[in-house]
């Protein structure tokens, strides 16, 4: 009778530790995450396997107070109590919760007034001196730098440094930015036929190693920026005739502050 009352404790101590197993997985994917570290009560520590699992023996009071912590991971603390079935801790990625960031190209580490180079800029007062139709009068003022149009506003080409001559229409051999954003696609052709001139405050052509912190044109960079609205709200209204039935009316409504620039512009 000793016998067989001393074997029914064993059993029963063996089936409670057996039982006593934890996963530790992706919140998103739901992968097994190893090596993930697991502190019990602030002292003895341990390690999940490939699979994610680990077993845990809980005291007398069947609960116990366990930390798990993994690389690319948030931390999580929880109160595990005794459990029959495999219980699984979630964690969350730490990528998912990344704030903006904000990627910009330096020349050796230098920002571009330290930067060796040939930067041309075009201004208000240098794009005003013509009309916002045919933008090629002022653009072509810049040194080593030729626009050209297949239409009167359409299939617009650069060519800078002699790069870009290869097709009759839109351009190859550099880059083009609005405002940042890419203008040029994936094989390298660039069309300005979506842009409205009558916005722009700002034309810079980057050519030579410098054109580099914007990647590979070989060319070089132009970087259209908009007209930027002037303190408070502004409305402008602009007239442009010409011959041959030519007219175009340009209204634009601005705002801005010091957290906002918002412009709206019609042509």
């Amino acid at each position: 009778m000793g016998f067989l009352i001393l074997w029914m404790s064993m059993y029963q101590v063996a089936a409670q530790v057996a039982g006593m197993k934890y996963a530790v997985k992706d919140l998103y994917f739901a992968q097994a995450i190893s090596g993930a570290k697991i502190l019990v009560n602030q002292k003895d520590s341990l390690v999940s396997d490939e699979s994610g699992n680990f077993s845990l023996t809980l005291p007398d009071s069947g609960s116990v107070m366990i930390q798990v912590a993994a690389v690319g991971y948030n931390s999580k603390t929880l109160l595990v109590k005794k459990s029959q079935s495999l219980y699984t801790i979630f964690l969350n990625p730490v990528n998912y919760e990344t704030n903006f960031i904000q990627v910009r190209g330096l020349y050796n580490g230098k920002d571009l007034f330290h930067t060796p180079g040939s930067i041309a800029n075009l201004v208000v007062r240098d794009l005003e001196r013509n009309n916002h139709i045919d933008i090629t009068q002022s653009f072509n003022l810049l040194p080593g730098v030729r626009m050209e149009f297949r239409s009167i506003n359409t299939g617009a080409r650069i060519i800078l440094r002699g790069y870009g001559n290869q097709n009759n229409f839109n351009g190859i051999g550099y880059k083009a930015y609005y405002n940042d954003i890419p203008l040029t696609d994936a094989d390298g052709t660039t069309n300005l036929d979506d842009i409205d001139f009558a916005t722009l405050g700002r034309v810079e052509v980057f050519r030579g190693p410098v054109s580099s912190v914007y990647g590979t044109g070989i060319g070089g960079v132009v970087s259209f920026l908009s007209e930027k609205a002037p303190e408070g709200i502004s409305a402008r209204q602009s007239v442009l005739t010409g011959s041959d039935h030519t007219y175009r009316y340009t209204s634009s409504v601005g705002v801005g502050n010091g957290n906002a620039n918002i412009q709206f512009n019609y042509g």
